[in-house]
């Protein structure tokens, strides 16, 4: 059975990655339906747009509600069965949506997350962000929070109809409360274990206010579904986060995870697990 994809892009004013972002999709060689969701920026990107309109199945340039609005519009639209979102500054790479397709080829596969590449721009080298299984404990799975690489995430489009949409009233972490929500019910996500995608930072991207992501998380985290008890612990989990977190402190990576120790012991498992970047 041939799947076939909806995919979308949102953007504002990221012109000078949007040919970039569009042509990685469409380089694809799968049957792919493209939604291009621009904030109505006034730069080049809308230039770049109508050079691919002809292959994209809908695209508009008109202020909206932001990121998420946009994402959870490319999702009503879709008419395909994998969803997936790219913002305009990253890049899948070639050939990763046939090995996604394979994947969703198991039934019982409702969603497949892989690596990603981290690139910052102007610095040499790469990292890899790896994909990795959700904690089983819901403090952790809620407390750090779990959250495959973003690009290389890829959903039935009837399991976000039924679990979704993505919130809207979120900025930073739309992809990180989706992924614990899914994981929360249950729904755990194939891994791939290479990279699909190249997620790549620059000054203006949001990555770069990490601060900001644990900040809004702790107040997302406050109506969580979980037991007041559990709740309490994660929330000390992201506050260490905020407060002693490698980009508040110069050596604050180990300042956390001694206060995370402190506050939860079961993170001891964690930390020594196998991991990527995070």
């Amino acid at each position: 059975m041939d799947l076939r994809f909806s995919i979308a892009i949102p953007s504002f004013q990221q012109g000078r990655f949007l040919e970039r972002a569009l042509s990685s999709v469409l380089d694809q060689g799968v049957p792919t339906e493209l939604f291009v969701l621009d904030g109505g920026s006034t730069d080049e990107s809308v230039q770049i747009i109508r050079r691919h309109e002809n292959k994209i199945a809908y695209w508009r340039s008109r202020k909206d509600e932001g990121q998420t609005a946009a994402i959870n519009e490319g999702l009503a639209r879709a008419t395909g069965d994998i969803f997936g979102y790219l913002n305009s500054d990253d890049y899948y790479l070639p050939g990763a949506l046939r090995k996604v397709a394979t994947a969703f080829q198991n039934q019982r596969v409702s969603w497949v997350t892989g690596d990603s590449w981290w690139i910052c721009e102007g610095k040499t080298g790469r990292r890899k962000l790896q994909a990795e299984a959700a904690p089983q404990d819901p403090v952790l799975l809620w407390g750090h929070p779990w959250c495959p690489p973003q690009p290389s995430t890829f959903w039935k489009v009837e399991l976000l109809r039924r679990h979704g949409p993505f919130l809207p009233q979120l900025k930073f972490n739309m992809d990180a409360e989706m992924a614990v929500r899914l994981a929360y019910a249950g729904e755990a996500p194939a891994i791939l274990r290479e990279p699909l995608s190249v997620r790549w930072n620059h000054a203006a991207a949001k990555s770069a206010e990490r601060g900001r992501f644990f900040s809004e998380w702790r107040e997302l985290l406050r109506h969580a579904p979980l037991p007041e008890a559990q709740k309490q612990k994660a929330l000390g989990l992201i506050q260490n986060r905020i407060h002693w977190g490698r980009d508040v402190r110069a050596w604050g990576k180990w300042g956390q995870r001694l206060a995370d120790l402190w506050t939860y012991p079961g993170c001891l498992a964690w930390y020594l697990r196998p991991r990527g970047i995070r």
